[in-house]
């Protein structure tokens, strides 16, 4: 079994023949076992063998106890088991990347342009948003349009009593009205214009989750 079917269920009768087949085979009646059901049941009862009794037959299966084998597989699980950990964390965290590039690219928020080439806090609009990481800018000032990663775009915030839009968080959406900075702690006081919030206060709305309204 550990030569020939080292990974296989097979019939019980058909290793029996390939065995006899070999000329210094030894004879079953020269064993203890009488048939050869009882040697197989004696494989199961041992642990040498995974054996099971069908309407076909008796059919076996080898056991490897080898320590190397058992070792190898048990590694492979672990692996196998922190591989799908890595994945999940990862698919988690890109899902959270994507919703957040989403809610900082809502079309027509003035943004400033962080872009080294000549628009470094220029403002402009975002007139579309491209695979969720991109937008396309229609700069203010020059009306030049360009095509910008979020990453090198801020949200505009006005002066105390502007009009902003909250971009980002349960309120997103809203439309509100800016009552105070913290610049120690880089948030927002604002109140809620219109809708099912209309009058609420929000007392720390961070700077990126809020945008000057054009």
């Amino acid at each position: 079994m550990k030569r020939s079917h080292r990974f296989s269920r097979v019939a019980a009768t058909v290793v029996y023949n390939e065995y006899i087949n070999d000329r210094n085979h030894v004879h079953m009646n020269s064993t203890e076992w009488a048939t050869l059901t009882e040697f197989v049941k004696y494989l199961g009862r041992t642990g040498k063998c995974k054996v099971e009794e069908t309407p076909k037959g008796w059919f076996i299966t080898y056991i490897d106890r080898d320590s190397e084998t058992l070792f190898k597989e048990k590694m492979k699980n672990k692996r196998a088991k922190a591989d799908l950990v890595d994945e999940e964390k990862q698919e988690k965290e890109i899902q959270k990347q994507i919703e957040r590039a989403e809610q900082m690219m809502q079309q027509s928020n003035p943004d400033k342009v962080l872009e080294d080439k000549g628009y470094y806090k220029q403002k402009g609009i975002v007139k579309k948003v491209i695979d969720k990481y991109v937008g396309e800018i229609e700069m203010l000032e020059s009306k030049h349009v360009l095509r910008v990663d979020q990453e090198e775009l801020e949200t505009v915030i006005p002066q105390v009593g502007g009009r902003v839009k909250i971009v980002n968080g349960a309120y997103r959406g809203s439309l509100a009205r800016l009552l105070g900075v913290d610049t120690d702690h880089f948030c927002a006081k604002v109140q809620i214009e219109k809708g099912a919030y209309d009058g609420r206060v929000l007392k720390a709305v961070e700077y990126e989750d809020i945008c000057k309204v054009a």
